[in-house]
């Protein structure tokens, strides 16, 4: 499991579990997205590190540490995902 905790250009940090996923399959996910679904200006586009957002709202009083000492102990679950979609 690696997670990562974010404070980039947003008000609020975030922690995301992201997923080790070969290059192949990940493209072919991102094959079925219709480009004119896409907002491509300031940056965005198709997301380059699939993850799931465990944590949105982090204010900037909490530092790093203080979120790593709770996640520490995490053990990773297994995850099986059925029916997905992609945004």
């Amino acid at each position: 499991m690696r997670l990562r905790i974010r404070n980039m250009k947003y008000e609020y940090g975030c922690v995301m579990f992201y997923f080790d996923i070969n290059n192949k399959t990940w493209e072919a996910y991102q094959d079925l997205i219709d480009s004119d679904d896409l907002i491509t200006t300031d940056g965005l586009g198709l997301e380059d590190e699939p993850h799931v957002t465990l944590l949105y709202g982090i204010h900037k009083s909490v530092k790093d540490e203080e979120v790593e000492e709770i996640v520490k102990d995490f053990i990773a679950p297994e995850i099986r995902f059925n029916h997905l979609s992609i945004f």
